[in-house]
């Protein structure tokens, strides 16, 4: 359980593990939910850890990718199969037979008639062979990830525990902590000050992943530096916006500090205006840009700062909390809705009852703050007309 434990770093992730500890420990089903990058997998390996460890004797365990598997043959990987089940089928067992714990990567990118024949083995442990008319019982437990929990049957997901991982953006206070963490395995000595501005205000798509990636490649010159293009990026994204002389502010920063100096200086990197520029990037960069918007988040941002007691002046992770950003789960609700390009189309693609998807809307709004025709499914239909 060490190994798995010493590579999870940050408070976000850390809550993350104790609770699915627990439910190892209690034998539950997991679902884990949250973007590519997060550290799924390190929660993957930490329920593996916990659970074979309460189980000495059981520690035989798979994980099963199901992204761009044909139906039938991923029920055979994971079910096995009997000769003749489906087109070039074989006698087999399959991951059933041999292992007595099983991940499901990337669940979501699985068809519906792949997860209905999941519902069993999640809720009663029963399974049947590819082939097969008979149910057999499997003395094991089946855990899954995914970053599309959008795609995944609701009647499946209430089977699951599910935990959802926070994005990087969302847990910013954890990055000096990676940093340390990390930055000694690339030699990493020293961090530059546009670096300490950068990473405070990046959105980190790419989440922790994306922070590696950057190790990486500081790692050729012991430095911690913005990577190439990161800045014009940025520059051509706020074009928009008042603060579009954000990249020349980061870019402005000059010299190094220690990487046991960089907690430090992250978190005293941002004065109130540029985090009112984060807030409204990381609240609405993804669906809007307007003008408004950024001067309403800077009042309500000065609101805040209103009600602090004299002399103590807010950090950018606690302004943070003026605006949350939408979970994993409301981003790929509202990314499958931009897809549909309306409610209504939602509701027909999805086979969901129209009245029942616009309680979904109507929860999200009051949730996120957010607004239809105007945080999401605004653009698209504006360039309808």
């Amino acid at each position: 359980m060490q190994a798995n434990a010493a590579r999870i770093v940050g408070a976000g992730l850390s809550e993350c593990r104790k609770r699915i500890e627990e439910y190892a420990r209690r034998d539950l089903p997991v679902l884990i939910v949250g973007d590519t990058g997060t550290g799924k997998e390190l929660l993957v390996g930490a329920y593996i850890d916990a659970w074979c460890a309460t189980r000495p004797t059981r520690t035989r365990h798979a994980t099963l990718n199901c992204t761009g598997i044909a139906d039938d043959i991923l029920a055979s990987e994971l079910f096995g199969s009997l000769r003749g089940a489906f087109t070039g089928a074989t006698e087999r067992d399959g991951l059933i037979q041999k292992h007595d714990l099983i991940c499901l990567d990337e669940l979501g990118d699985s068809s519906d008639r792949f997860q209905a024949q999941l519902l069993r083995l999640v809720e009663t442990r029963d399974y049947r062979k590819v082939g097969a008319a008979v149910f057999a019982h499997w003395d094991g437990r089946c855990i899954a990830s995914t970053n599309r929990p959008a795609r995944i049957r609701e009647d499946l997901a209430f089977r699951f525990h599910r935990i959802a991982v926070p994005r990087l953006a969302a847990r910013r206070e954890d990055i000096p902590a990676l940093v340390s963490a990390f930055g000694p395995q690339h030699q990493i000595t020293e961090v530059t000050g546009p670096f300490v501005r950068w990473a405070a205000i990046y959105h980190w798509p790419g989440n922790v992943r994306e922070l590696l990636r950057c190790l990486e490649e500081g790692s050729i010159t012991r430095r911690l530096d913005i990577p190439q293009g990161a800045l014009p990026a940025m520059a051509e994204s706020l074009s928009a916006t008042p603060y579009c002389q954000l990249p020349q502010f980061i870019a402005a920063a000059h010299g190094t500090v220690p990487l046991a100096a960089f907690e430090q200086v992250f978190h005293g990197s941002l004065d109130a205006k540029t985090a009112a520029f984060l807030l409204a990037h990381e609240r609405f960069g993804r669906y809007r840009r307007e003008e408004s918007d950024l001067a309403r988040l800077t009042r309500q941002v000065e609101t805040f700062v209103s009600r602090y007691q004299p002399g103590r002046a807010p950090s950018p992770m606690d302004l943070l909390s003026v605006a949350p950003s939408p979970s994993p789960d409301d981003e790929g609700f509202i990314h499958a809705l931009e897809e549909a390009g309306s409610v209504t189309a939602y509701a027909q693609q999805t086979g969901e009852p129209y009245k029942d998807v616009l309680r979904k809307v109507k929860a999200l709004e009051e949730r996120t703050g957010m607004k239809r025709g105007k945080d999401f499914l605004g653009t698209r239909k504006r360039r309808a007309r």
